[in-house]
């Protein structure tokens, strides 16, 4: 058993549920699995674009990117979820274990800063989770959230480091 922290509590967590989780992120939006008498819907309308060019030459997000990779990724696309009037961006890489996520309006998210530790690069600041066997980094940068998941803290110092502007 480990701890989970989430944007507002801390929870326990059987080990065996973060192999679920990391089914269902992958799953496309729409689809359903089951497992162990439970049934998750991946619900939410989403656009899926193959490149950043492509995402914002329809639409006039004003957020960072990655404008570089760790090796042997490449981006597979990037969804773009409207969840009950909440917009979140979701790009995919080949790694099933590397994910970058903005939360275009931050709402009222907290993160208890207490158990994390930090990165600082290309003037970001992200706080950094260790789960098991993965990191999640969190920041909040111009009233979006901003979350990178990998199992490699390379990865994420990386991404943090490549993070470029939106031209809108």
């Amino acid at each position: 058993m480990f701890v989970i922290v989430t944007g507002v509590t801390a929870c326990a967590v059987n080990p065996a549920l973060i192999n679920w989780f990391k089914m269902i992120v992958r799953m496309p939006f729409g689809a359903s699995v089951e497992q162990e008498k439970v049934t998750f819907i991946h619900q939410g309308i989403s656009d899926k674009y193959g490149s950043v060019d492509g995402l914002l030459s329809k639409n006039n997000f004003n957020v960072y990117y990655p404008s570089a990779l760790p090796k042997n990724n490449q981006l597979e696309c990037i969804e773009v979820v409207d969840e009950d009037g909440l917009q979140i961006l979701s790009f995919r890489f080949t790694s099933p274990d590397l994910h970058y996520t903005i939360q275009l309006d931050k709402q009222d998210y907290k993160c208890d800063q207490s158990f994390a530790s930090e990165i600082e690069s290309n003037g970001f600041h992200f706080n950094v989770f260790s789960l098991q066997d993965c990191y999640i980094a969190y920041s909040e940068i111009d009233g979006s959230i901003y979350i990178i998941q990998s199992c490699n803290i390379e990865d994420i110092i990386v991404i943090v480091g490549s993070l470029r502007k939106a031209d809108t």
